[in-house]
């Protein structure tokens, strides 16, 4: 299997919203117009940074990591996989992606938030050495980058 890793573009915000859709239900996400996407991605947040995965030279899954202007816990805060392309490996692909370029910007924490009935990140992130903690509406995971 193929992948790699892109800085997002413009020319992916079609992607990202045709993602979304698809898996809006999983995410408990409330659609969002493509004028709406296209808005929000392409402005530059020195805290964010958005990265396209490739699979087998195709877009497959958006990462999105935040937190990046503090000092100790970066955050992915949005990974997700078009629905054709789960059970591949991507999304532990994507997140030991998003702890190597944590840990070259010198953080010592990823941390990362998901749904209480997420039961498929629930068990990436933990086969990933991550440590989760519980309240009402979520998990929330963590691990120490070495």
């Amino acid at each position: 299997m193929s992948f790699e890793v892109i800085a997002l573009q413009g020319e992916h915000v079609a992607f990202i919203h045709e993602v979304m859709r698809e898996n809006e239900g999983a995410l408990h996400a409330e659609e969002v117009s493509l004028d709406e996407w296209r808005e929000y991605l392409l402005i530059e947040d020195p805290d964010e940074a958005h990265f396209i995965i490739l699979f087998e030279n195709a877009p497959a899954a958006w990462l999105k990591l935040n937190g990046l202007e503090g000092k100790k816990t970066a955050w992915i805060s949005m990974l997700v996989v078009r629905r054709a392309c789960q059970r591949q490996g991507l999304g532990s692909f994507a997140v030991r992606y998003a702890e190597d370029f944590a840990r070259a910007r010198n953080f010592r924490e990823m941390g990362i938030h998901t749904t209480l009935d997420n039961a498929i990140a629930f068990g990436c992130y933990t086969k990933m050495g991550y440590k989760a903690s519980k309240d009402k509406k979520q998990y929330t995971f963590r691990k120490k980058l070495k």
